[in-house]
């Protein structure tokens, strides 16, 4: 997971406060601890913490500009389908092998339009300086966070929240609305979050900012499905088929992979799946225990790496180390989280980054 940030001035004017951005750079490192770089005029300014994932030379490091300079990308996620965008577009002078940088020529070609074609998970800044607009869009189903505070016609956004409360404008006002969302349904709605100033982009949605005005674009919205009828093999067959469809895609990886297990049937099925790609690669799992056998899943755990011939490593969820990465997630999060089991998968993820930098899990 990369950090992406900046801010630009949608009336072509200079940035008032140029400097906050190295600032936000540096609370987003966590993010991105493998390279940090940026851009930047007096009009606007993008940058990005990386994680090195594909690509991981230094060519791969954002943010990628396109020969004319006039188009900017800062993009935090994977493009699954890059290795079909980069064939599409065989004439344009890529400077890497980054799923990112794809999404340069595909814009020069079709716009703001062409983030239709995009499959992955993403959140993206595109400045294009040739008539001063700023996009940030998200993924369909916005697993990849994108948040925003206007300011005297200047836009800034960043990864997370923390990074713009440096903004020494920002009013730190709360919202009440979200306030009354987040104790009725545990989380808070779209676009709206616990901040007033702040805003995130919606999900499977491009936001413009230009001199001329603010719009919103709903790229993908998700729609009832046809009821048909059919036989039930078929229907295995081509949830199968969907599966392993979208477990090969998200193992697009220049680093090693692994996977989160617990023993329930999504992390195995994906486990199963995964290794089938693995070709004659180990595959790495890895597991949360509890020291109450009434939560602990590791005896399944331990049956399901056994028995995919898999590397198995474990951690145990203990008072303390709860306690430890209570600390962690409360300095990190700027905003209340109404899911406990961000301590433990945090102890689990923690342990994981010894191992790999990319992990599958069966969340959701």
């Amino acid at each position: 997971m990369c950090g992406v940030y900046g801010a630009v001035a949608t009336s072509g004017g200079i940035l008032r406060y140029p400097d906050v951005v190295e600032a936000m750079g540096g609370a987003l490192r966590h993010r991105g601890p493998d390279a940090s770089r940026k851009y930047a005029t007096e009009t606007a300014v993008f940058g990005a913490e990386r994680l090195r994932i594909i690509d991981p030379s230094t060519n791969g490091d954002q943010p990628f500009i396109d020969p004319s300079e006039k188009i900017w990308l800062v993009l935090n996620g994977t493009v699954y389908n890059a290795p079909a965008l980069r064939s599409r577009y065989r004439e344009y002078p890529f400077r890497s092998t980054s799923d990112a940088e794809t999404v340069i020529p595909l814009f020069l070609d079709k716009g703001k339009k062409g983030l239709s074609d995009i499959e992955g998970m993403f959140a993206l800044a595109i400045y294009d300086a040739r008539n001063d607009e700023l996009l940030l869009a998200r993924d369909r189903a916005g697993e990849k966070p994108l948040f925003y505070h206007q300011c005297d016609n200047e836009v800034w956004f960043a990864s997370e929240i923390q990074a713009l409360l440096l903004h020494p404008a920002l009013t730190r006002s709360l919202d009440v609305a979200s306030i009354r969302d987040y104790t009725a349904f545990g989380s808070v709605a779209e676009p709206r979050t616990m901040w007033s100033a702040i805003r995130r982009v919606r999900s499977g949605s491009v936001m413009s900012f230009s001199p001329t005005g603010q719009r919103e674009h709903r790229y993908w919205q998700p729609t009832a499905a046809p009821v048909k009828n059919i036989q039930s093999d078929e229907a295995e067959r081509t949830l199968e088929s969907l599966l392993k469809t979208s477990v090969r895609s998200q193992m697009y990886s220049d680093v090693p992979l692994g996977v989160f297990v617990s023993g329930g049937l999504d992390s195995s099925l994906i486990a199963a799946m995964a290794k089938q790609y693995t070709g004659s690669k180990t595959m790495q799992t890895f597991s949360i225990g509890f020291d109450s056998a009434q939560f602990d899943e590791r005896p399944y755990s331990k049956m399901l790496a056994s028995y995919l011939k898999a590397d198995y490593v474990e951690v145990v969820a203990t008072r303390d180390r709860l306690s430890e990465a209570l600390g962690v997630i409360v300095d990190r999060v700027a905003e209340p989280i109404a899911d406990p089991a961000i301590l433990p998968t945090y102890l689990l993820a923690q342990k994981a980054r010894e191992h790999v930098k990319v992990v599958l899990s069966g969340e959701g």
